[in-house]
């Protein structure tokens, strides 16, 4: 990955960012690409596990992982069902992946956490017991995944609409682990580093 310095002192950098950014917006409106695009693809992936590598070693987490938003077909009334799927992951030492269980899930299987991404653009839950009565589906789904803590920032595009989310889980809580200010500084610099790769 390249840092803002990085950026605005090398010029070779900043043209291949936004080549980067170029072929999002192809893939966004239609544009097929060839194998020998896929490398590209294959950059901005390998970017955002950097990022994700990073935000498991600071926060000493269990777990990082983006989602992304998208529509998982349309009902009789053409509604769209809202789904999200989980695209990257990084697990720490001793921790074991739940990407397979982030894929093509409605968005209602984590509903709290969803309504507060799109109210405040953020979800802290520093303890998953806190919200058995209220959302006992998402509860009972983290749960069953060893989640005691997470924090969750969303990821939104030019316009501004959230279109997933980075989220950071813990499955024991940690007083001295868990450093609530330097994760959600950690959240809103890796959130807008891995937008801009999506999107812009």
């Amino acid at each position: 990955y390249y840092t803002l310095e990085q950026i605005a002192k090398n010029e070779q950098l900043f043209n291949e960012l936004l080549t980067m950014q170029s072929i999002t917006y192809r893939y966004y409106y239609g544009y097929t690409y060839s194998q020998s695009t896929s490398i590209d693809f294959k950059r901005i992936d390998k970017a955002i596990n950097t990022y994700l590598q990073q935000l498991v070693a600071a926060c000493h987490s269990s777990r990082a992982f983006v989602a992304r938003y998208h529509n998982g077909g349309k009902d009789m009334t053409a509604t769209s069902f809202l789904k999200l799927s989980c695209t990257n992951e990084v697990v720490n030492v001793g921790y074991s992946p739940v990407i397979s269980d982030f894929q093509n899930q409605f968005r209602s299987m984590i509903s709290i956490i969803c309504e507060q991404l799109d109210e405040t653009g953020e979800s802290y839950i520093h303890d998953l017991e806190t919200i058995h009565k209220e959302d006992t589906g998402t509860y009972e789904f983290l749960k069953g995944r060893g989640v005691k803590s997470l924090y969750t920032k969303a990821l939104r595009n030019q316009n501004g609409y959230v279109i997933g989310f980075v989220m950071v889980t813990y499955t024991e809580q940690n007083e001295e682990l868990q450093d609530i200010a330097l994760i959600k500084r950690e959240l809103q610099d890796k959130s807008n580093k891995i937008s801009a790769l999506l999107c812009l």
